[in-house]
């Protein structure tokens, strides 16, 4: 039920599918409809997030693995959240 923007570092990208994986450290934003109940609970887990395309592969192209990112995804269900197609950068 997350509704938000993770904070975190890069682990692995695939510009082919659309994916990436990050280690979280926090949220740094929840939306209205979020349904976590605890998200200091994110800190230190992996996230797989899928569903990265458009002008947003553009982004990921340039990041590298360890850079600090941000990323706005919706856990819907399943192992992995949902890239919604609003948030993706590198935090410098």
């Amino acid at each position: 039920g997350f509704r938000g923007i993770l904070r975190g570092q890069l682990v692995s990208r695939d510009v082919e599918k659309g994916e990436l994986v990050f280690r979280a450290d926090r949220a740094t934003r929840t939306w209205k409809a979020n349904r976590a109940k605890d998200t200091n609970s994110c800190r230190g887990r992996d996230f797989l997030v899928k569903g990265i395309a458009g002008k947003w592969l553009d982004v990921l192209i340039t990041l590298e693995p360890g850079d600090t990112i941000e990323v706005e995804a919706f856990h819907n269900g399943g192992e992995h959240l949902d890239f919604i197609s609003e948030w993706l950068k590198k935090v410098e």
